[in-house]
């Protein structure tokens, strides 16, 4: 499978195999809106970071530099990957050794991600689109959750926090 582990103040996750995956599912429980902001790092490879979320009271998947660093998006929508949803971006995120600072906005219509304060996706949410991965199940579908596929990532900081209505 493949290992999270704390090291000199960073979270890193790594595959024990050159195709396996490494998941860590939080106990924080993710509201209705909040604000995710992450100083990231791929440090080797390049695959998937992945942000295990709810929008919309829906668990669903955020990857960042899929397949082979190609795309970044939700996924699964309407039973699509990112590659096929309509809805991903197809640019890479991340350099390998070089942290950005990503921040993904869940609002009840929107998801927006920023990198070094800019936009980088924006999509105006239709949450009855969103549906559970089918090979990747957390425990508890509204907790928070990670992972990285084929690739080491280090998680640098990790912040929660909530729009002022």
């Amino acid at each position: 499978m493949g290992a999270w582990k704390l090291e000199k103040g960073a979270l890193i996750g790594s595959p024990s195999e050159p195709q396996g995956r490494a998941i860590l599912q939080t106990s924080i429980t993710l509201p209705d809106e909040y604000d995710l902001t992450l100083v990231l790092e791929r440090t080797e490879g390049l695959n998937n970071f992945w942000l295990g979320l709810v929008g919309g009271g829906k668990s669903f998947m955020l990857h960042f530099d899929a397949y082979g660093g190609t795309v970044s998006g939700p996924q699964p929508l309407d039973g699509k990957d990112v590659k096929a949803n309509g809805v991903g971006v197809k640019e890479r995120l991340l350099t390998n050794g070089k942290p950005r600072t990503v921040v993904v906005l869940v609002r009840k219509n929107s998801l927006t991600v920023q990198a070094d304060g800019k936009e980088f996706l924006a999509w105006k949410t239709d949450w009855s689109r969103v549906t559970p991965e089918p090979e990747v199940r957390p425990k508890d579908p509204k907790a928070l959750w990670m992972g990285v596929s084929g690739t080491t990532y280090k998680v640098h900081r990790m912040t929660l926090s909530f729009p002022k209505n």
